[in-house]
């Protein structure tokens, strides 16, 4: 069973690019996945970041485009999936600063 968040991004992707919908919710969850992984198991850590980081950029820039927006409802909505994504690519670089390889991770890259 796919999260709602997933579920939620599909729909979306498929009503904005009708073509490419499924081709872009595949590569984002690839993404997603692998800079997850990435971070959970501390494998290329800074690979995983640079991807999450990627994904949360075009997401923000291309889905949550508040400033195209005429409702104020959506508006909102988009102004707040916005900030929330910008605040992560923030705590996203942060995690850069730590030292690697980190405590409990395995320690490979």
């Amino acid at each position: 069973m796919l999260p709602n968040c997933t579920i939620a991004l599909a729909a979306i992707l498929l009503l904005s690019y009708k073509s490419y919908g499924s081709a872009a919710v595949a590569g984002t969850g690839l993404i997603l996945l692998l800079g997850g992984l990435s971070m959970l198991l501390g494998v290329y850590p800074v690979v995983g970041i640079i991807l999450l980081i990627v994904f949360l950029l075009g997401v923000s820039f291309q889905i949550h485009s508040f400033w195209k927006v005429d409702d104020a409802q959506m508006k909102q909505i988009d102004m707040i999936n916005f900030t929330k994504n910008m605040a992560l690519v923030g705590a996203l670089l942060m995690f850069l600063l730590l030292p690697h390889p980190w405590p409990m991770s395995l320690g490979i890259g």
